[in-house]
């Protein structure tokens, strides 16, 4: 799935859906939600309930021939909301269900609610809420909590550097023949292999592998 489907031909729909769009304004965002961060403090944003969502978009769609259709679905541990809009041509488009966990009957209630707010302000090209700096800010924060990563050795740090820098098929491919080559991965090799894997893992990246691997004539591949 790419995230949404439509019908073929979509023109009338489109046209229609352009149009009411167009005529939306912000809605007024009446709740407010507190985010305790693991690491301590916390922030707030606010949103706007779905009752106030629906009431704003749907006389707006309505007026151009379209409606928003929700439909629950899912079992006690998850459930899905799928979201469709439909044009008086019979045209449609529809957008890939949200899942989230269920739980308990108020959990469940709670998050079907959320997701079709979640769903029905995006296809609209509206908002869901107005906390994108405060989560910005809560995920910078949670980088800056991390410890930034340990490694026994020097080689060990350029060769996950050098890792990092490749794509994931050429990452993979030299991960597998490391493997071969020492017969564990980087993280159970012994320390004192770690500069003989540093010249290897340079000598694969420069790609001339049609001889035999010498960590001496290798140790200066930059």
């Amino acid at each position: 799935m790419n995230g949404w489907n439509h019908s073929e031909p979509m023109d009338s729909i489109a046209a229609d859906l352009v149009k009411a769009i167009g005529e939306l304004e912000d809605i007024k965002k009446t709740e407010t939600a507190k985010v305790e961060h693991k690491g301590g403090g916390s922030h707030s944003y606010s949103y706007a309930n779905l009752a106030d969502a629906l009431q704003a978009i749907r006389p707006k769609l309505n007026d151009h021939g379209l409606a928003l259709i929700q439909v629950p679905y899912g079992g006690p541990q998850n459930v899905s909301v799928a979201t469709v809009i439909l044009h008086r041509s019979g045209q449609w488009i529809s957008f890939d269900a949200l899942t989230l966990a269920g739980g308990a009957a108020q959990d469940a209630g709670s998050a079907i609610s959320y997701a079709r707010r979640y769903q029905a302000l995006p296809t609209v090209g509206l908002a869901t809420e107005d906390d994108d700096g405060a989560k910005a800010t809560s995920a910078q924060q949670k980088q800056q909590q991390q410890p930034p990563p340990t490694y026994r050795t020097r080689e060990e740090a350029e060769i996950r550097d050098l890792l990092a820098a490749m794509d994931k098929e050429e990452r993979e491919l030299v991960i597998a023949d490391f493997r071969t080559e020492f017969g564990v991965g980087l993280a159970e090799l012994r320390v004192e292999d770690h500069p003989r894997a540093l010249s290897y893992v340079k000598w694969l990246i420069k790609g001339d592998t049609s001889g035999t691997f010498d960590a001496k004539e290798t140790a200066d591949v930059g």
